[in-house]
């Protein structure tokens, strides 16, 4: 019965070590996290943009009317920056692809459409 005992001791001092271990980890990317946001939601500056060149930056919305998608992307092309605005309707959802030769902040673009009622939400960059 000792032995049984101390078998249920030594797994418990293991659970706990490792429950330790991965509580220390995970406060400490929590805290690398945070220090290494600005803005601390979780979002990095290459996020918040879109980056000048042929690249771009691919955003998702749920419009799929082909008189509406010409309004979105009328609203984009608005922006200061933006030169090229394509939509991709083969995918669910829908993409839209935006280029710009400055760079432009998501937030503009989404406030721009967002004027209309619609919704853009950025892919992420992963």
């Amino acid at each position: 019965m000792n032995t049984k005992n101390k078998e249920v001791g030594i797994f418990s001092d293991f659970f706990i070590t490792s429950y330790n271990i991965v509580n220390y980890l995970y406060n400490l990317e929590l805290l690398i996290s945070s220090a290494n946001n600005t803005n601390n939601q979780g979002m990095s500056f290459i996020d918040d943009i879109v980056i000048p060149g042929d690249k771009g930056r691919t955003f998702m919305t749920s419009v799929s009317d082909p008189e509406e998608l010409s309004k979105l992307k009328n609203a984009v092309l608005k922006v200061n920056g933006v030169t090229d605005v394509s939509i991709n309707t083969e995918v669910f959802p829908t993409e839209v692809h935006v280029i710009a030769d400055v760079v432009v902040d998501v937030e503009s673009i989404e406030n721009e459409v967002n004027g209309l009622g619609f919704h853009l939400l950025p892919k992420s960059n992963l």
